[in-house]
């Protein structure tokens, strides 16, 4: 054969599908011999790769998957298709990992990011019998929570309210159930779930610390499936599959009913109430092999109750729709339309003073993109999207009749955010690749809503204002805008090591009003305006990446470092509920994180596990030049996230016919707290003085998790099954403070520590699958 045929690029086109439910497989990793070519199945399972006319073994492999190859000689287009078997029990792997190739974690242009093994984490340990995709991340390093039942998740020192999660491309408010116990939304309704804690693609924006991505799964083509589970005080119960040749579907329940389990609990915890469900749907509807609709629904509803005359509701409705559209062989487009609603509620039960105190937040976007291969080693994206917001932050009414509440609104804020990208992912040489992207973003402060203005050269406050202008609907109150460059360099050293150079740049135009560390709902948005500046934050992150012992141990070590500006703090007294004159009780601040982040992970084996371990700081400094409002006189202090050192040990052994043997072990760091150092007599009154912002700490969390699972598959294509997950949480009964107060009695004052779970929490969980 000439060498000009040689030369000449033949595009081999394929598939991967699940040999049992004919599923396509995502992630799947495509190798070919003799080239060094690779490349990664798209979210329909489908791949493309451009190759010189030769004669080459294609090589799948899949994460839970056997190794399928299959030898094709090109010399013109042509189409591939694997229906992968899965891997017996026995072979399955233990650790939450990628479905990726070996070697991902040194070939691949990607850093800082974790992708969650959902199918595992129903062997793992279990709290209350549920598997949680949100604390299966932070077992990784670089992610915490601020305490046990914590909503949301800290990443590199970065606040909750940080972090964009995304179901099926719609944004998520409120990440957890239960006040932090369970996720948003059930792991056997997920396709998959990654997480980037920096090198965020250009194709987004709004958040400082990460991205969050959960696709829901889309329904298999084959036949009706059924998937249900039970725990002590969960159920669920999911199907999915085809509705003709063109539609299928998912559909899905999960409802909590703890109340049963909480009155083992000691204290106040026994005699609280609490009740959760949610409703996910997916429905796929293929117009043509190079066209596809998906549309999908989510809808959830929380109540919790202390004892007391007070309970909190929050609730979440989210509706997505996104076509697909391959235009040609190098081109595709995306168009994706989504609705995200949040609420939260505090209702009042107290006789003749009967309320419902309520606070909102809608976001409406629409979003377009092209994606182009120009060639085989270059690939382009560009595309931009615009998102209305509309925040209700709180609104008071009587909720009987024969109240003496009076309704109170607050005005509502309306914004615009609108933005465009670009990108170009471009392999400089088989072991060079550089992934360069840059987005620009505006933000509009929109009315109808009354601006006020203070005296200069005063703190700002009620009492400092001058004047107010009221600007009426739709108008354009303030617009901020920004460039955000990312940048992402890999260079291979040799097949097993390589070095990842990262930068990125975002802007934030929301963030949370709280008081309290975790996401509460008695929380609320806030949008940025004329006086609260848009929060913007730059991260510099450099990693080393080596694999031993062809790929079975994967080693990396990461450092990163985050400054951040026009973050919001709270003056001390400051007064966050209901209150129109809210600018006035905030605070500018600007922030730093920096660590170092270890990992060192066995893949493969009987044995199988992972040590992750962070050493890292996280510190804000207000910015004010009025020494009345400074907190800790102005010097940078540790921000509620701060923990330095965070290890994680989690391991797996398989034990044969089906058992296995899964562990956990954390070690943290307390967080900061704020103690009295002292007191003092004013009016025969004592007085306790506090310590400056944050100079105290928690004492350490440790917690010791194992669980023995068992799986009835005796082969791969087995339709009916049983997986069933005995778990203990916290084993040897630890007792970590979560908080702690300071009571005065006539002894004096006395400190107590308030710990969520101090006890051993057992759970059974039985998955059936038929």
């Amino acid at each position: 054969m000439s060498l000009g045929a040689y030369a000449q690029q033949i595009e081999l086109k394929g598939d991967v599908r699940d040999f049992d439910s004919n599923e396509p497989i995502a992630g799947a990793s495509i190798s070919l011999k003799p080239s060094t070519k690779g490349t990664e199945t798209d979210d329909s399972g489908r791949f493309a790769i451009l190759l010189p006319v030769n004669r080459y073994e294609v090589i799948c492999t899949a994460s839970g998957f056997q190794t399928s190859s299959k030898t094709v000689y090109l010399l013109d287009e042509h189409f591939v298709s694997f229906s992968m078997k899965k891997k017996p029990p026995s072979e399955l792997p233990e650790v939450v990992i990628e479905s990726r190739r070996t070697d991902a974690n040194i070939s691949d242009a990607k850093m800082s990011t974790i992708s969650v093994n959902i199918a595992q984490l129903r062997k793992t340990p279990m709290v209350f019998g549920e598997a949680d995709i949100i604390k299966a991340l932070t077992l990784q390093s670089g992610v915490t929570t601020v305490g046990e039942g914590a909503n949301g998740f800290n990443v590199r020192g970065g606040n909750v309210d940080q972090n964009l999660v995304l179901l099926d491309n719609a944004p998520l408010f409120n990440t957890a159930h239960l006040l932090g116990f369970y996720s948003v939304i059930s792991a056997d309704a997920v396709q998959n779930f990654t997480l980037y804690k920096g090198t965020i693609p250009a194709s987004f924006g709004g958040r400082l610390s990460s991205l969050a991505a959960i696709a829901i799964k889309p329904g298999n083509d084959q036949k009706i499936k059924y998937n249900t589970g039970i725990s002590p005080i969960s159920s669920h119960v999911f199907v999915d599959g085809p509705l003709g040749n063109k539609i299928t579907f998912l559909a899905g329940a999960r409802v909590a009913y703890p109340r049963v389990a909480m009155s083992f609990f000691p204290g106040s915890v026994s005699n609280s109430n609490a009740f959760f469900y949610d409703l996910t749907g997916k429905l796929t509807y293929k117009i043509s092999s190079k066209n596809r609709v998906s549309l999908s629904l989510y809808r959830s509803y929380d109540l919790f109750k202390f004892p007391g005359d007070t309970s909190y509701a929050w609730q979440t409705n989210i509706a997505t729709l996104n076509w697909r559209s391959e235009i040609s062989k190098k081109i595709v487009f995306n168009l994706n339309g989504n609705y995200s609603y949040y609420a939260s509620d505090i209702n009042g039960m107290q006789p003749n003073y009967e309320f419902r105190l309520r606070n909102t937040i809608e976001h409406r976007q629409v979003k377009a993109n092209f994606s182009y291969q120009a060639l085989d080693n270059d690939y382009m994206e560009a595309g931009g999207d615009f998102i209305n917001y509309i925040v209700n932050p709180g609104q008071l009414n009587p909720s009987k009749t024969g109240s003496i509440i009076n309704n109170i609104s607050l005005e509502k804020e309306n914004g615009n955010e609108i933005a465009a990208y670009f990108l170009d992912r471009f392999d400089v040489t088989s072991r060079i690749s550089l992934e360069a992207g840059i987005r620009h973003s505006t933000f509009q402060y929109r009315g109808a809503h009354t601006i006020y203005n203070y005296a200069s050269g005063q703190p700002e406050s009620q009492q400092t204002i001058t004047d107010s202008v009221l600007y009426g609907k739709g108008q354009t109150i303030q617009q901020y805008s920004g460039w955000e460059p990312r940048m992402l360099l890999k260079i291979g050293f040799d097949d097993a090591t390589s070095l990842k150079l990262s930068y990125d740049r975002t802007y934030q135009y929301l963030q949370l009003i709280s008081n309290t560390i975790s996401i509460t709902p008695v929380d609320y948005w806030k949008l940025s305006d004329p006086l609260i500046k848009p929060a913007m934050g730059d991260q510099y992150a450099a990693g080393i990446y080596r694999n031993f012992a062809n790929n079975l141990f994967e080693t990396s070590v990461e450092g990163f470092y985050k400054k951040s500006q026009n973050l919001v703090d709270y003056r001390n007294g400051a007064n966050l509920s209901m209150n129109p004159y809210l600018d006035a009780d905030l605070i500018e601040a600007k922030g730093k994180s920096y660590g170092l982040e270890f990992n060192i992970k066995k893949t493969k084996g009987k044995y199988t596990g992972q040590i992750a371990y962070t050493w890292s700081r996280s510190l804000i400094a207000d910015q004010t030049s009025f020494a009345s409002e400074q907190v800790n006189k102005g010097a940078y202090y540790p921000s509620n996230f701060d923990r330095p050192s965070n290890l994680s040990i989690t391991g797996g052994v398989k034990l044969g016919d089906g058992w296995d043997l899964n562990f956990n072990f954390v070690y943290i760091s307390g967080r900061p707290a704020t103690y009295p150092d002292g007191t003092y007599v004013i009016n025969n009154t004592v007085v306790t003085n506090y310590s400056l912002r944050n100079e105290d700490r928690l004492p350490v969390y440790d917690r010791l998790d194992f669980s023995f699972s068992h799986d009835s598959r005796r082969f791969a294509e087995q339709k009916k099954y049983t997986i069933i997950n005995f778990s203990i949480y916290n084993a040897y009964a630890r007792k970590n403070p979560y908080s702690v107060y300071f009571q005065r009695d006539a002894s004096g004052l006395n400190s107590y520590e308030l710990s969520v779970l101090g006890t051993i929490v057992p759970s059974v969980t039985l998955y059936y699958f038929f």
